[in-house]
């Protein structure tokens, strides 16, 4: 289709469209490669998330079994009696105060007397009591600024802690132990103790140390995380149950479900929709062994989640999750890409500019030079029109100068011509009463048109001639009656111009473009011939066939002479022939190599030795001469 352009139009988009794909390659991996970057990001944000939130969460777990081994340590190196229920409650009063988190300290021993401190509702610290001295109720009390228990602000009545699951729990092992996970019944919160057994020398248990843990300090760091804009993290028990959130709205909807949330039945969609997906790639989160990072589109947003498995040495095992939605960096790519696409129009604008302008530097002499060819077709040639170009020192001054010549030359001939045509013309209407002198001057006119037509499509055709072998030796007389008795002709990109096998009975010399010469039967080339070049001479001087095909490469324009024509020359000219037979044998080595092939065609005589006379033979024979 750019083909039909013009040349004003095609070369400035020649000029701005590789600058337009390059700006446009450049934007699209930008683009490409700013979203694996988001992705990049987007994982490494995850890994981050999950690995802070697994470190302070093994932290924080790890305080309980720290206070349990200390009092353990206290109690077997005697410095804490268990049995002294005063001292113990003293103890455990200062002790709770220096570990943040932890809501109860106590001990209880297998007589169901228990011992401890709590943080109250207040935040002040308390004392517990329960056993026979409170007649089975659990009593807790406001405490002085030195610890002395005052007034009782909590009864909980038949309480033995020897039935409580972290008791029971506790007694089978020497080694430390997590309850279930279990709602506090005061805060509502979710807890989870950590019991250890005591036992004395020869192995009889003394007691049960336990510390209450509440997980409402992990929801408040979770929400203390920067995870993107909107991201959020979770920690979920192996069913599927919330323990932690980073979302006040899902904690809020935790306290409100009696039985726990499972976060698949969760009322916030898009944790719903994580754990579906979990489940419908996993089946179950019990088979998350380490970490699992995916993405899913949700409501058009595409989020990236994390999902990482926790366990300590005691048995507990949890899963942390943390999300990170795309849009939340997904902002900056927009930001990229608006500027991108500001950078783009401005250098297309640029190369807009510099492509029209230098295409108006470059097109500027074309269309003079148009403007030139349009006067020397309309016959008013202006060797001035091209004045500016001639002064030139360039490539286009040379030219320009050698336009101007070909030009006034062209005029020239033209000029003779019309004079030559204006007299044949005077004396045809001068000879009406003498047909015979009619006759011959309207053979003359009819000469002179066709010598006109020759020169108004190719203007040097006679020194183009002048170059092929064969004519260089024909005198300009010779050489226009060659060009009388020729033709024009034009080939497209593919056409055959003769084969092999064919008569050949034609002589051609290529005035533009190319072609190719080739054995067909065998489709081996030969040769490739350009403008000035000529072939199919020897099949027109010593007749038969063809013994190669010629083939257009691009459009051609040939100038071509049939045997007839080329025959009247000789008759007229015969010194001609022998100059050609003497040029044919000078291309002894090309008639050499296909001598036996003419011989087969019956040109030649294969006992004959002398191939000059067996040319100047078949030249008077095929030509009458």
């Amino acid at each position: 289709m750019i083909k039909n352009f013009s040349i004003k139009y095609r070369l400035p988009i020649l000029i701005v469209a590789p600058s337009i794909l390059v700006v446009g390659l450049v934007a699209i991996a930008l683009f490409q490669n700013t979203k694996q970057n988001v992705n990049i990001v987007s994982v490494e944000l995850a890994n981050t998330v999950t690995a802070h939130v697994e470190n302070n969460l093994r932290d924080y777990l790890s305080i309980p079994h720290t206070i349990n081994q200390l009092n353990l340590q206290s109690i077997t190196l005697g410095t804490l009696d268990p049995g002294n229920s005063t001292r113990l409650e003293s103890y455990f009063w200062h002790q709770i105060q220096m570990f943040e988190g932890v809501t109860r300290l106590y001990f209880s021993n297998p007589e169901g007397e228990f011992r401890g401190a709590t943080i109250l509702e207040s935040g002040e610290v308390g004392i517990t009591r329960a056993g026979k001295t409170t007649n089975s109720t659990l009593m807790s009390y406001a405490t002085t600024s030195e610890g002395q228990p005052t007034q009782i602000v909590q009864r909980t009545p038949n309480y033995d802690p020897r039935s409580r699951p972290w008791y029971q729990a506790a007694l089978p092992s020497d080694r430390p132990i997590w309850s279930d996970i279990y709602r506090d019944f005061d805060s509502q919160e979710l807890a989870i103790t950590a019991a250890q057994v005591v036992k004395d020398p020869q192995g009889e248990v003394v007691g049960v140390l336990g510390v209450d843990l509440l997980f409402g300090q992990i929801n408040e760091f979770l929400q203390t995380l920067t995870i993107g804009k909107t991201g959020q993290a979770l920690i979920i028990d192996r069913q599927g149950l919330l323990i932690a959130s980073s979302n006040p709205e899902v904690i809020a909807e935790a306290v409100e479900s009696s039985g726990g949330l499972n976060i698949a039945e969760s009322e916030n969609q898009l944790i719903a929709a994580i754990a579906q997906s979990l489940l419908d790639e996993l089946g179950s989160f019990s088979q998350v062994e380490s970490t699992i990072n995916s993405s899913f589109r949700w409501q058009r947003k595409k989020l990236y989640f994390q999902v990482k498995s926790f366990r300590d040495r005691l048995g507990l095992d949890l899963l942390i999750v943390a999300i990170v939605p795309e849009e939340d960096f997904m902002q900056q790519v927009q930001i990229q890409a608006r500027i991108t696409l500001v950078l783009e129009a401005l250098i297309l604008l640029a190369a807009l500019g510099v492509g029209l302008g230098v295409s108006r530097w470059v097109l500027k002499p074309i269309f003079q030079f148009g403007e030139a060819a349009n006067q020397i077709k309309s016959k008013s040639f202006d060797p001035q029109t091209l004045e500016s170009l001639t002064e030139r020192k360039d490539e286009v001054g040379e030219l320009a100068r050698v336009f101007v010549e070909m030009a006034v030359e062209t005029g020239d001939r033209q000029q003779s011509l019309e004079e030559q045509l204006n007299l044949l013309n005077f004396q045809v209407s001068q000879s009406k009463d003498n047909p015979y002198e009619l006759t011959a001057l309207k053979k003359w006119q009819k000469k002179a048109s066709c010598i006109r037509a020759v020169y108004d499509y190719h203007p040097h055709l006679p020194q183009l001639l002048a170059q092929v072998p064969y004519y260089q030796h024909l005198t300009s007389e010779q050489l226009r009656q060659l060009i009388t008795n020729g033709k024009i002709k034009r080939f497209h990109v593919g056409d055959y111009i003769c084969r092999e096998d064919q008569p050949g009975d034609e002589f051609y010399t290529i005035l533009t473009g190319s072609v190719r010469i080739f054995v067909e039967k065998i489709n081996k080339p030969l040769v490739t011939l350009s403008t000035g070049k000529s072939f199919g001479e020897l099949a027109l001087m010593l007749g038969g066939t063809r013994t190669a095909t010629a083939i257009a490469i691009e459009e051609t324009t040939l100038f071509s002479i049939n045997r007839l024509n080329f025959g009247k020359v000789l008759h007229q000219y015969p010194q001609m022939a022998e100059q050609i037979a003497q040029d044919l044998h000078r291309h002894q080595t090309e008639l050499e190599e296909r001598k036996q092939l003419l011989a087969e065609y019956g040109l030649l005589e294969e006992n004959e030795t002398d191939l000059l006379e067996q040319i100047k033979s078949r030249m008077k024979t095929l030509f009458n001469l």
